[in-house]
């Protein structure tokens, strides 16, 4: 689907744009002969071979480990009736069949 407008496209919350940018129309607007680097920015970390490849199970372990809350976030206790240092965990009970 091609749309040539002139105005602003208005995005809502959570609407994103994905562009397959073909030869001819990447010539149209912007230089072929420039280099990859000129317009796409690439973080540092990307390049770094040496360390650890982080998977997906890797995340979701992290995601749901039991984490303690520091003393300055204390939740009040029902039992003992004062305010203590709480844990808190996430857990996944559902997922799309694609993340």
């Amino acid at each position: 689907y091609q749309r040539r407008v002139r105005e602003p496209l208005d995005l809502e919350d959570r609407q994103t744009i994905a562009i397959n940018w073909s030869e001819e129309m990447l010539s149209e607007y912007w230089n072929i002969h420039a280099k990859k680097k000129d317009f796409i920015e690439e973080d540092p970390s990307l390049n770094r071979e040496d360390e650890k490849k982080v998977t997906l199970s890797d995340c979701l372990k992290l995601f749901v480990q039991s984490e303690k809350l520091g003393p300055d976030d204390p939740w009040y206790c029902n039992s003992c009736k004062e305010m203590r240092q709480a844990t808190k965990k996430f857990d996944l009970w559902m997922l799309p069949r694609i993340l």
